[in-house]
């Protein structure tokens, strides 16, 4: 079979390789596969992962690997960077990239506590689980219809790797039974008090109002911390960015 291009294909793939094998053939596959993905997020992302587009005409589509994806790769995983920045547009699929990143650190990382935080709670639960618009709906959602990003993405995972890796979803939250808890929230510093995350993702960075403070109260506590924002003028956000870059000698 040649490489899935839609999730039905994928999903096709998965289920025509199990058949093929012995069931404890197929289960040292799956362990071995499962390690490769817990120990490195690129094989993990590359393995059949697929997200969501807001285009119609596209729909489930697979996540995109184009010249910029392994040097957001690279920044993501490089260890001697804390404080990771990212400037971004819709085309680029930034929000995505950094939202399987997300995800995967909660899926294979026991006890870990993810934070994302936006302007409003709306905004963060849709990166996480609710969605919104015409996709998602707040008010009266079943469980298991949520369209927030980091819960499209691991729903769209093999049903193998799902299994391995059980997971809930609320309106805000993700939790997997055997891994960590990814946990959307408003703005206000005072928000990260209780919490001890591994992970803060500050979402939409220039327009949250007195991002620096929120920045430096989460710096103290976290191992990683991810800010995203489209561009909003010369603020705090933007001079921390041209900061690093002018650090760093890119121009």
């Amino acid at each position: 079979m040649d490489t899935p291009t839609t999730h039905a294909e994928c999903l096709k793939f998965w289920r025509q390789l199990e058949h093929k094998m012995h069931p404890s053939e197929w289960r040292k596959f799956t362990d071995a596969q499962y390690q490769k993905c817990k120990s490195d997020y690129l094989y993990w992302r590359q393995s059949a992962l697929f997200c969501f587009s807001t285009d119609k005409d596209v729909g489930t589509m697979p996540m995109p690997c184009k010249p910029y994806n392994l040097w957001i790769h690279s920044y993501l995983e490089n260890p001697t960077l804390k404080s990771k920045f990212f400037p971004k547009t819709r085309q680029m699929m930034i929000s995505w990239e950094i939202a399987a990143y997300v995800m995967w650190f909660g899926q294979f990382h026991e006890d870990a506590e993810s934070l994302v935080m936006n302007k409003q709670e709306s905004e963060s639960a849709y990166m996480v689980a609710v969605g919104r618009g015409k996709h998602g709906n707040s008010k009266g959602r079943s469980p298991g219809k949520g369209r927030g990003r980091i819960w499209t993405l691991y729903r769209n995972q093999p049903d193998w790797l799902k299994e391995r890796c059980p997971a809930q979803d609320s309106y805000n939250l993700v939790d997997w039974h055997y891994g960590g808890v990814v946990q959307g929230m408003p703005q206000g510093e005072e928000q990260f008090q209780g919490h001890q995350p591994g992970l803060v993702w500050i979402d939409e960075a220039g327009f949250v109002d007195g991002f620096e403070a929120h920045y430096f109260a989460c710096l103290p506590m976290v191992e990683v911390v991810i800010v995203s924002s489209t561009p909003n003028g010369p603020d705090q956000y933007y001079r921390q960015v041209m900061d690093r870059q002018e650090t760093f000698g890119v121009n």
